[in-house]
């Protein structure tokens, strides 16, 4: 309602206002009094009621990081001014729309909203009933990169230790496949693998691929050939020995003691008193085989070694026979060994 308008011409420039003149007081109380600026009011309150709770709210995941939300618009004595958007208990925007599209979502993170209106006089509704969405985290489909630098240390006859470089991936590696001659052998997760179980004085070709959770892998790292070393080498044990003499005949035969033992060696000497040849076998089908031609010395005598190894083991009898029959001595020594291969 107006209550009175006035046009004041008193002034035509400067800065326009009202004031007030005091009379009838003294000459110093006398005076003009004005100011330029004011404020009026009727007396009554000012707009204390919120808009009313925004309802129907919804969400819709467009990406991995895209969530829409749309509501019904609220309601004010005067007027909405606009909403506050509140995800999970933390106010992100205001928007003057009922609707809202949040850009900033973490993938595969739950996002709960609500949404409260506000109008011009600072009234602020209750929040909405919340509503909860998730996006999902993107397939990841690139694969680690190549493992690069790989080296062998501690190389001994049945073992070798490989090293490489990390690989690096756009998400993180989760480990790394061994491969020997193609086969793999290990999956470990630091850049080191021991590799055992290997044959002496052999050369392996390993290479190395990083894999992700996803389950990409790598393309294989550039092949490393290694050759482990040589067994080491352990003197023979002595297991028995025994030995037998004939004058004369075709054959001298001489039987362990007792059992031996398969993967063991026999080693035989054989003495006799003429030039012609001689062979062994024995009675569990080993195999001897001659070091070298017979030595021959004095008045027509000759002597022979002869090993058999990795042998059947068990009860054994080995027989020398003389191509050209002894007729003074012909002697057998027979020796088991353990270590000779």
């Amino acid at each position: 309602m107006r209550v009175v308008q006035v046009t004041d011409t008193t002034y035509t420039n400067g800065s326009p206002g009202i004031g007030f003149y005091i009379q009838g007081g003294t000459a110093s109380q006398q005076s003009d009094f004005g100011f330029t600026r004011f404020t009026a009011s009727d007396g009554g309150a000012g707009d204390l009621i919120p808009p009313s709770v925004p309802a129907n709210l919804a969400a819709n995941v467009i990406s991995a990081s895209e969530i829409d939300l749309s509501w019904s618009a609220s309601t004010d004595n005067v007027a909405v001014a606009g909403y506050h958007v509140i995800r999970n208990n933390i106010q992100i925007a205001n928007t003057t729309a009922p609707s809202f599209a949040d850009l900033t979502v973490v993938p595969g993170t739950p996002c709960t909203y609500t949404i409260t209106a506000f109008d011009a006089a600072g009234n602020t509704s209750a929040p909405s009933s919340p509503v909860t969405a998730q996006t999902t985290t993107p397939q990841d489909s690139i694969p680690p990169s190549v493992p690069a630098n790989l080296q062998s240390s501690n190389v001994n006859s049945t073992s070798l230790t490989l090293t490489w470089s990390a690989s690096t991936d756009n998400v993180a590696v989760t480990g790394y496949r061994i491969f020997r001659n193609g086969v793999q052998v290990g999956t470990p997760t630091a850049t080191t693998f021991n590799d055992t179980q290997l044959q002496a004085s052999t050369s392996y070709s390993c290479t190395v691929a990083a894999f992700d959770a996803s389950g990409n892998v790598s393309a294989q790292s550039q092949p490393l050939t290694v050759t482990t070393a040589a067994a080491p080498q352990s003197p023979p044990t002595f297991v028995q020995v025994n030995n037998n003499q004939v004058a004369s005949g075709s054959t001298v035969s001489a039987a362990f003691r007792s059992a031996t033992r398969s993967g063991n060696a026999i080693v035989a000497y054989v003495i006799w008193n003429n030039t012609g040849a001689a062979v062994l076998s024995d009675s569990s089908g080993n195999s001897f085989v001659n070091v070298g031609a017979p030595l021959s010395w004095g008045g027509g005598f000759s002597a022979q070694v002869f090993y058999a190894t990795r042998i059947a083991g068990g009860a054994d009898t080995v027989t020398a026979t003389f191509r050209t029959p002894v007729t003074s001595f012909g002697v057998l020594y027979v020796h088991e060994y353990a270590g000779i291969d």
